[in-house]
């Protein structure tokens, strides 16, 4: 019951991490990890023959405090370093349809270069454009 009160917590504390930045997170970390230390402390004080409530409580709450940084400034920095590869595989799909259509444009462009080439008007017909014009009928 303990350990599945423990991972709860750790589950929701990294839960409001997502919108916040490696600093915040780092104290969100702590804090929590502070809390949850000293009870856990305070519990196995409680529990120990003989044993000082206060002190197991402030050693945990010690322990928890760097362990709960540490923690929150770990999974912060993994959050972040995957949404830096999602943005990175965006653009090299992004890359990869780019250089499909520049391909496509640069094989475009060399058919109507060539194809202009072949083309030699001759001055003996007249075409003369019969349809409408930019504001002229």
């Amino acid at each position: 019951m303990k350990h599945l009160l423990v991972i709860l917590i750790f589950i929701t504390g990294c839960s409001t991490l997502d919108n916040q930045t490696r600093t915040e997170a780092l104290g969100t970390g702590a804090v929590g990890g502070a809390a949850i230390g000293a009870t856990s402390g305070a519990i196995v004080g409680a529990v120990i023959a003989n044993g000082d409530v206060a002190m197991s409580a402030a050693l945990g709450g010690g322990v928890g405090l760097v362990a709960g940084a540490t923690l929150a400034y770990a999974y912060k920095a993994n959050q972040e370093n995957r949404a830096v590869e999602a943005n990175n595989d965006e653009i090299r799909s992004n890359y990869n349809v780019i250089s499909g259509n520049q391909s496509y444009i640069d094989a475009y462009r060399k058919k109507v270069l060539s194809d202009s080439s072949e083309i030699t008007p001759t001055s003996d017909v007249n075409h003369q454009y019969m349809g409408n014009t930019i504001g002229i009928n």
